[in-house]
Protein backbone atom coordinates (compact mmCIF):
# COMPACT_ATOMS: atom_id res chain seq x y z
CA UNK A 1 0.00 0.00 0.00
CA UNK A 2 1.25 3.78 -0.68
CA UNK A 3 1.20 6.43 1.45
CA UNK A 4 0.15 10.23 0.58
CA UNK A 5 2.58 12.81 1.51
CA UNK A 6 -0.03 15.21 2.03
CA UNK A 7 -2.26 13.64 4.36
CA UNK A 8 -0.56 10.40 4.91
CA UNK A 9 -4.14 8.26 4.65
CA UNK A 10 -3.42 5.11 2.64
CA UNK A 11 -4.12 4.33 -0.81
CA UNK A 12 -3.93 1.33 -3.04
CA UNK A 13 -0.53 0.84 -5.19
CA UNK A 14 -2.19 1.40 -8.58
CA UNK A 15 -3.41 4.66 -8.00
CA UNK A 16 -1.96 8.02 -8.83
CA UNK A 17 -3.93 10.01 -6.91
CA UNK A 18 -4.94 10.09 -3.06
CA UNK A 19 -8.78 9.58 -2.30
CA UNK A 20 -9.30 11.22 0.37
CA UNK A 21 -7.37 14.39 -0.60
CA UNK A 22 -6.69 13.81 -4.44
CA UNK A 23 -3.12 15.00 -3.97
CA UNK A 24 -1.00 13.46 -6.83
CA UNK A 25 0.71 9.80 -5.36
CA UNK A 26 4.55 9.73 -5.57
CA UNK A 27 6.29 6.34 -5.06
CA UNK A 28 7.70 6.89 -1.61
CA UNK A 29 8.50 4.09 0.93
CA UNK A 30 6.64 4.86 4.29
CA UNK A 31 9.39 6.12 6.06
CA UNK A 32 9.61 9.31 3.09
CA UNK A 33 6.00 9.90 3.08
CA UNK A 34 5.99 10.21 6.85
CA UNK A 35 9.10 12.72 6.75
CA UNK A 36 7.90 14.63 3.75
CA UNK A 37 4.79 14.71 6.01
CA UNK A 38 6.05 16.66 8.65
CA UNK A 39 8.65 18.46 6.49
CA UNK A 40 5.84 19.71 4.68
CA UNK A 41 4.03 20.77 8.06
CA UNK A 42 6.89 23.15 8.89
CA UNK A 43 7.68 24.36 5.85
CA UNK A 44 5.86 27.99 4.45
CA UNK A 45 2.27 28.08 6.10
CA UNK A 46 -0.80 27.14 3.95
CA UNK A 47 -2.92 30.23 4.00
CA UNK A 48 0.19 31.71 1.69
CA UNK A 49 -1.20 29.29 -1.20
CA UNK A 50 -5.38 29.91 -0.37
CA UNK A 51 -4.44 33.68 -0.20
CA UNK A 52 -3.59 33.04 -3.93
CA UNK A 53 -6.20 30.92 -4.84
CA UNK A 54 -8.83 33.22 -3.39
CA UNK A 55 -6.71 36.10 -5.35
CA UNK A 56 -6.51 33.93 -8.37
CA UNK A 57 -10.76 33.57 -8.20
CA UNK A 58 -11.71 37.07 -7.88
CA UNK A 59 -9.13 38.62 -10.38
CA UNK A 60 -8.24 36.01 -13.22
CA UNK A 61 -5.97 37.90 -15.14
CA UNK A 62 -3.91 38.32 -11.87
CA UNK A 63 -3.91 34.73 -11.24
CA UNK A 64 -3.04 33.87 -14.80
CA UNK A 65 -0.20 36.44 -14.55
CA UNK A 66 1.21 34.30 -11.32
CA UNK A 67 0.99 31.25 -12.93
CA UNK A 68 3.09 32.83 -15.69
CA UNK A 69 5.78 33.77 -13.48
CA UNK A 70 5.81 30.86 -11.00
CA UNK A 71 5.36 28.04 -13.33
CA UNK A 72 8.93 27.43 -13.33
CA UNK A 73 10.17 28.43 -9.89
CA UNK A 74 7.87 28.25 -7.05
CA UNK A 75 5.27 25.35 -8.62
CA UNK A 76 3.11 24.93 -5.31
CA UNK A 77 2.42 28.57 -5.86
CA UNK A 78 1.76 28.40 -9.56
CA UNK A 79 -0.65 25.45 -8.65
CA UNK A 80 -2.79 27.76 -5.71
CA UNK A 81 -2.74 30.14 -8.83
CA UNK A 82 -4.13 27.84 -11.37
CA UNK A 83 -6.45 25.89 -8.32
CA UNK A 84 -7.99 29.98 -8.08
CA UNK A 85 -8.87 29.90 -11.98
CA UNK A 86 -10.43 26.63 -12.45
CA UNK A 87 -12.71 27.39 -9.42
CA UNK A 88 -13.57 31.08 -11.42
CA UNK A 89 -14.10 28.56 -14.63
CA UNK A 90 -16.62 26.65 -12.66
CA UNK A 91 -18.32 29.01 -11.12
CA UNK A 92 -18.85 31.65 -14.37
CA UNK A 93 -19.54 28.24 -16.26
CA UNK A 94 -21.44 25.72 -13.99
CA UNK A 95 -21.74 23.59 -16.47
CA UNK A 96 -17.51 22.90 -17.33
CA UNK A 97 -17.92 22.34 -13.62
CA UNK A 98 -20.32 19.78 -13.51
CA UNK A 99 -18.45 17.63 -16.54
CA UNK A 100 -15.53 18.45 -14.70
CA UNK A 101 -16.79 16.60 -11.20
CA UNK A 102 -18.39 13.89 -13.61
CA UNK A 103 -14.74 13.21 -15.34
CA UNK A 104 -12.36 13.76 -12.22
CA UNK A 105 -14.37 12.15 -9.31
CA UNK A 106 -12.71 8.67 -9.67
CA UNK A 107 -8.80 10.30 -10.90
CA UNK A 108 -8.48 13.50 -9.17
CA UNK A 109 -11.11 13.76 -6.16
CA UNK A 110 -9.49 17.20 -5.24
CA UNK A 111 -10.56 19.30 -8.42
CA UNK A 112 -13.38 17.13 -8.50
CA UNK A 113 -14.71 18.65 -5.48
CA UNK A 114 -13.69 21.91 -6.44
CA UNK A 115 -15.45 22.18 -9.22
CA UNK A 116 -18.53 20.44 -8.07
CA UNK A 117 -19.21 23.33 -5.06
CA UNK A 118 -17.92 25.90 -7.69
CA UNK A 119 -20.74 24.99 -10.25
CA UNK A 120 -23.23 24.61 -7.16
CA UNK A 121 -22.33 28.20 -5.92
CA UNK A 122 -22.53 29.64 -9.44
CA UNK A 123 -25.47 28.07 -10.29
CA UNK A 124 -27.34 29.45 -6.61
CA UNK A 125 -25.78 32.33 -6.89
CA UNK A 126 -27.21 32.89 -10.81
CA UNK A 127 -30.62 32.04 -9.16
CA UNK A 128 -30.42 34.45 -6.50
CA UNK A 129 -29.83 36.93 -9.31
CA UNK A 130 -32.59 36.31 -11.48
CA UNK A 131 -35.10 36.49 -8.15
CA UNK A 132 -33.65 39.63 -6.79
CA UNK A 133 -33.45 41.64 -10.05
CA UNK A 134 -37.24 42.66 -9.88
CA UNK A 135 -36.89 43.83 -6.46
CA UNK A 136 -33.44 45.84 -7.31
CA UNK A 137 -34.80 47.00 -10.81
CA UNK A 138 -38.20 47.76 -9.20
CA UNK A 139 -36.35 50.15 -6.49
CA UNK A 140 -34.06 52.06 -8.20
CA UNK A 141 -36.64 52.93 -11.10
CA UNK A 142 -38.72 54.19 -8.54
CA UNK A 143 -35.90 56.25 -6.38
CA UNK A 144 -34.47 57.51 -9.93
CA UNK A 145 -37.92 58.76 -11.10
CA UNK A 146 -38.62 60.38 -7.73
CA UNK A 147 -35.27 62.41 -8.00
CA UNK A 148 -36.47 63.53 -12.11
CA UNK A 149 -39.79 64.60 -10.31
CA UNK A 150 -37.35 66.71 -7.56
CA UNK A 151 -35.06 67.70 -10.00
CA UNK A 152 -37.80 68.83 -13.01
CA UNK A 153 -40.60 69.83 -10.95
CA UNK A 154 -43.79 67.43 -10.57
CA UNK A 155 -45.67 69.01 -12.23
CA UNK A 156 -42.86 69.08 -15.52
CA UNK A 157 -42.83 65.58 -14.66
CA UNK A 158 -45.71 64.28 -14.51
CA UNK A 159 -46.12 65.86 -17.83
CA UNK A 160 -43.52 63.89 -19.61
CA UNK A 161 -44.85 60.66 -18.43
CA UNK A 162 -48.12 61.06 -20.07
CA UNK A 163 -46.54 62.29 -23.48
CA UNK A 164 -46.94 58.98 -25.82
CA UNK A 165 -43.83 57.49 -26.91
CA UNK A 166 -42.82 57.50 -30.39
Amino acid sequence: MKRCSYCGSEADDRASYCGSCGARLEDKTYEESVDSVFSSATSAPEKTHIGIAIISFIFPLVGGILYLCWSEKEKAKASSAVLGLFAWLCYNVPVAGLVFYLVWRDSNPRYAKIGGIAAIAGVVMSVVSLLLQPLIGAYFTSAFAEFLGEIMGYEEYSAMLTLPLL
